[in-house]
C-alpha cells in the first residue's frame, strides 16, 4: 500500500518513486504545474512533498529565478516549517499544508456494521443529507443525482441511517493519477451526530469495499484538521509526508492570461 501511495505522489511530482528515498531536497521543474489536475479548480505552481528527510519541490518553470532561495532555507533544517516560511516569504502568500496518509490494515476495533452501502434508490434521502451538510449550495438536483449516480455506480458511497435519514456519508472525489487503483476516501457528517463512531463505521466499511476490489485507499487531510487526522489513524492510515502547495495570483496572470 505505501508503495502504492508513493508511485501516485510521485505522478503528482513528475518525479520517479525512487526520489522518495533519497535524502535532502530537490527541485524539479514540471509542466503539470501549469495546469489544472483532475478533480482540482485551480492550478498549483508550486506542489512540494516533504517526509522525513527529504523535500521534493516539483515547480512551474517560470518560477525558476525563486527556487534557489527555497533551497538554501532548508539546508540548514529540511522541515515542514522551514519551507513554509520560505515560500512565504519569496512569495508573500502563505501556502496550504496537507498531510497524505496511506494505507496499513484495518483495526479490529473499527465495527463497520452500522454503516451500509449507499443505492441509487437512496437517492432522496442523500439529497436531503448533501443540502443539509452544505445548505449555501445552490439546489441543483440535475447535478445532485448526476453526481451520487457516479458515486453508486462505483459503490464508493457508504453511510448511516438514523430514522430513515442519512446523517453520514463517504465520497470520493476525482483524482488525476492512478484512478483505476488509488481512491481517496472522503467523509461527512451532520454536525448533532458527530463524535458517535458513524464516520468510521462509514469510512470503514468502504475501505472494505475497496479491498475487495482491489483497490488502494489514500487519506488527505489538511495539516490542522486534527479530526480527520485522528480518525485516519484510527482506521489504520499512517502519514507518508506533508504536501506544501500554492497558486500564486501573480504567477497565474502572467502565464496563463487574464
Amino acid at each position: 500500500m505505501r508503495s502504492a501511495a508513493k508511485r501516485y505522489y510521485a505522478e503528482w511530482l513528475d518525479v520517479s518513486p525512487v526520489q522518495f528515498d533519497t535524502p535532502g531536497a530537490v527541485a524539479v521543474p514540471s509542466e503539470k504545474r501549469k495546469r489544472k489536475q483532475a478533480g482540482y479548480s485551480r492550478i498549483f505552481n508550486l506542489y512540494c512533498f516533504v517526509t522525513n528527510q527529504r523535500a521534493i519541490i516539483s515547480f512551474s518553470p517560470d518560477l525558476h529565478e525563486r527556487i534557489p532561495i527555497l533551497l538554501s532555507a532548508l539546508e540548514s533544517e529540511l522541515s515542514v516549517e522551514s519551507l513554509r516560511h520560505a515560500i512565504t516569504e519569496s512569495f508573500h502568500v502563505s501556502p496550504a499544508s496537507t498531510n497524505k496518509y496511506y494505507y496499513t490494515d484495518l483495526p479490529l476495533h473499527v465495527k463497520t456494521s452500522s454503516a451500509r452501502q449507499l443505492l441509487l434508490a437512496d437517492f432522496d434521502q442523500y439529497r436531503k443529507f448533501f443540502y443539509a451538510q452544505h445548505p449555501k449550495v445552490e439546489k441543483d438536483n440535475a447535478w445532485l443525482r448526476e453526481y451520487f449516480v457516479s458515486l453508486t455506480e462505483r459503490g464508493y458511497s457508504f453511510g448511516v441511517f438514523v430514522d430513515e435519514r442519512i446523517v453520514c456519508a463517504t465520497d470520493a472525489p476525482d483524482i488525476p493519477y492512478m484512478s483505476d487503483l488509488i481512491v481517496e476516501p472522503g467523509i461527512n457528517t451532520l454536525v448533532d451526530f458527530r463524535r458517535r463512531g458513524f464516520a468510521k463505521s462509514s469510512v470503514g466499511a468502504m475501505i472494505e469495499f475497496l479491498l475487495s476490489r482491489g483497490k488502494v485507499p489514500v487519506w488527505s487531510c489538511g495539516s490542522r484538521n486534527v479530526a480527520s487526522a485522528r480518525l485516519a489513524v484510527s482506521l489504520g492510515f499512517q502519514q507518508l509526508g506533508t504536501v506544501i502547495s500554492l497558486t500564486h495570483p501573480t504567477v497565474q496572470k502572467e502565464t496563463f492570461g487574464p
